[in-house]
């Protein structure tokens, strides 16, 4: 097994200072055989594809005070800078998605406004 540089393992770790989206799950000692899921932070538009908890329904969430524990936990864990285990508390809730993950972190009310534009512009466009 190659053992990783000084400077590759600090370049790892402040990756993972940085990272919302799946680290909170690394504390957990099954995640290396849990699925491949969607993941993503409240309402952001960027996801990511990550080990995340089974789950038989095909999207849920853990909510925002649970994450933000798991998070900071990672954090201290690995001995990130303070004010990066403090920028934990200020995460949302995480989206888990296993099945036609295609939201992408959209919110519900900005989904119906996009299909509303785009129904709308399409029945213009037959109609000229």
């Amino acid at each position: 097994m190659k053992s990783m540089k000084r400077d590759e393992s600090l370049t790892m770790r402040y990756i993972l200072c940085k990272e919302v989206q799946s680290v909170g799950f690394m504390n957990d000692g099954q995640s290396d055989r849990w699925p491949i899921r969607c993941l993503w932070n409240g309402n952001a538009i960027n996801g990511t594809c990550a080990p995340g908890p089974p789950s038989n329904q095909p999207v849920f969430y853990i909510k925002s005070n649970e994450w933000q524990q798991k998070v900071k936990e990672f954090r201290i864990k690995i001995g990130c800078n303070s004010s990066d285990i403090e920028d934990a508390n200020k995460l949302d809730e995480l989206y888990v998605c296993k099945e036609r993950c295609v939201q992408a972190g959209i919110g519900y009310i900005s989904s119906i406004f996009i299909m509303t534009t785009l129904f709308i512009s399409f029945t213009l466009l037959l109609m000229t």
